[in-house]
């Protein structure tokens, strides 16, 4: 029986969010500070703690793209869309691993979305 790409897809989405969250314990980095993200996160009356259970609520379903190269710092990204007080918001997660092995979370994007985003794995 051949495989099915999207379980394995979505085998691989669940991967990266568990470790993702898992490091969200042990991070004091949550989201890049970036004028569209901080613009977002003030629009939205949110704190850190807000955004931080926004990443804790992340399903497979939220999946948008991903993995793909980063180009800029390296390694790979994955983007999520989520609907958060009634605006879709667009987040962009990476985990980069230390030289020691250890993972920090990075949330490159968190903002409304300014296109329309497809859910592959809804």
């Amino acid at each position: 029986m051949p495989n099915d790409p999207l379980s394995d897809l979505r085998r691989h989405v669940e991967t990266f969010l568990a470790d993702y969250k898992i490091c969200l314990d042990t991070s004091a980095r949550i989201v890049q500070p970036r004028k569209v993200n901080d613009e977002t996160i003030k629009q939205l009356g949110y704190t850190a703690l807000d955004v931080i259970n926004v990443l804790y609520s992340l399903a497979v379903i939220d999946y948008c793209a991903g993995p793909k190269d980063d180009k800029l710092h390296g390694g790979v990204y994955w983007e999520f869309g989520k609907m958060v007080e009634g605006h879709l918001i667009y987040i962009k997660l990476k985990l980069h691993t230390k030289k020691d092995g250890s993972d920090i979370p990075y949330c490159y994007s968190f903002h409304i979305s300014d296109s329309s985003m497809s859910f592959p794995l809804k």
